[in-house]
């Protein structure tokens, strides 16, 4: 008795909302704290069993149909969600919520979906102001150094750099937001070992991503170099194949396949840059089949060829992965791009494979069908690429 009340008194006191709802279309709500009235001006009542309204009314009518494909997506592969979107308040205006979720299983069925939602408005305005200062001052900065520096190159550091920043700060806001659900599980009466094991698994996870980020980002700028050598196009793909990434592939049984083409052209290019540019192309190629349906086939591919328009090498690689919307497709190599408005780890790897590609002229772009397949095209222009044989 005395546990419950603790529980009681947690939920209604956490600084957001808990709650249980159904996987429909109105996201039903079964259970909601008074958090909601506190964040969104609603009564709990009015909101249960869609009373007066159901959640899904309150959306942001840009945001419900992307907030709905992720849940979808992630009790798929029955782990949880985290999402950042837009809600109505009773008076009107809409405010920013982070929500994390998970699917709640009963003899194997699905039964209701459990989570946690807090206000981040307050931080996204104060990002959303930070990012103006940030770039005014960048471009009065430009403009006193414009005879001392290059201004491309400064602005896509700047771009990075802010990019670095913003993909740290998912894993940390989850990791604090499982913390305090992990606290409220740890208070019920009747205490379900495998949530806590699943929230200590979000929490090591995230701080894993954590690493992994600040990894990427040593590792990139130990490699920059300015240093232009020929180098034949399948050395430079062995040697980016690095040992930890062939044993995720054999891990999760995806076959890889490499066209022999790739040794009959050599390139003129800073060799390192476009090896690591190369290393965060196939590791987003990994991630994405990591979350895609189990049931779809694995594949990674490498191909090369000719574009007899502009006589440009193009290298092709392509997975079998969750793929990207069209939407994103175009935004997919800015800083900003990251799991919570799309799920897939590319984000901050591909921006910085577009960066390092950059001083040798190569360009990277995208196709897509999401749910199939994701190609990366890297187009080498005619004045960097040879073939192998001296023609």
């Amino acid at each position: 008795m005395e546990n419950k009340l603790n529980l009681d008194i947690l939920l209604e006191n956490i600084d957001g909302i808990a709650y249980r709802c159904l996987n429909d279309k109105q996201w039903t709500m079964l259970f909601i704290t008074s958090g909601v009235e506190r964040i969104l001006g609603y009564k709990p009542e009015e909101l249960i069993n869609n009373n007066e309204l159901s959640f899904a009314d309150i959306y942001h009518p840009d945001d419900a149909l992307r907030v709905w494909n992720e849940v979808q997506l992630a009790i798929e592969n029955h782990t949880f969600f985290t999402i950042e979107y837009r809600v109505k308040h009773k008076k009107g205006h809409y405010i920013y919520v982070w929500e994390q979720g998970i699917g709640i299983y009963e003899n194997g069925n699905l039964i209701a979906i459990e989570g946690y939602i807090c206000d981040i408005t307050i931080k996204k305005l104060t990002e959303m102001e930070l990012m103006e200062i940030v770039e005014k001052q960048a471009k009065e900065l430009l403009k006193k150094k414009e005879g001392e520096i290059e201004r491309a190159n400064f602005q896509r550091i700047l771009e990075l750099t802010k990019g670095m920043a913003h993909e740290l700060k998912n894993p940390l806001t989850l990791t604090l937001n499982s913390y305090q659900i992990l606290r409220a599980e740890i208070f019920r009466k009747e205490r379900r070992p495998e949530r806590i094991d699943m929230l200590l698994s979000v929490m090591k996870d995230a701080n894993t991503r954590i690493n992994d980020i600040v990894e990427t980002i040593d590792l990139t700028f130990r490699s920059v170099s300015n240093i232009k050598e020929i180098f034949n196009v399948s050395k430079l793909i062995e040697k980016s194949l690095t040992i930890d990434y062939m044993q995720e592939i054999k891990e999760q049984n995806i076959h890889l396949s490499i066209s022999e083409e790739t040794s009959n052209y050599n390139l003129f290019i800073t060799g390192q840059n476009f090896i690591q540019a190369l290393k965060n192309i196939i590791k987003n190629s990994i991630n994405a089949l990591q979350e895609s349906s189990k049931n779809n086939k694995r594949e990674i591919s490498i191909n090369i060829e000719i574009d007899n328009n502009n006589q440009s090498l193009l290298l092709k690689i392509k997975d079998t992965g969750i793929g990207i919307s069209q939407e994103y497709v175009k935004s997919v190599t800015l800083p900003f791009y990251s799991a919570t408005s799309q799920k897939t780890s590319g984000g901050l790897g591909l921006a910085i494979a577009k960066f390092l590609l950059h001083n040798d002229k190569i360009d990277i772009s995208f196709k897509s069908d999401i749910g199939n397949w994701t190609e990366v095209t890297l187009s080498i222009p005619k004045e960097r690429w040879r073939h192998s044989d001296g023609d």
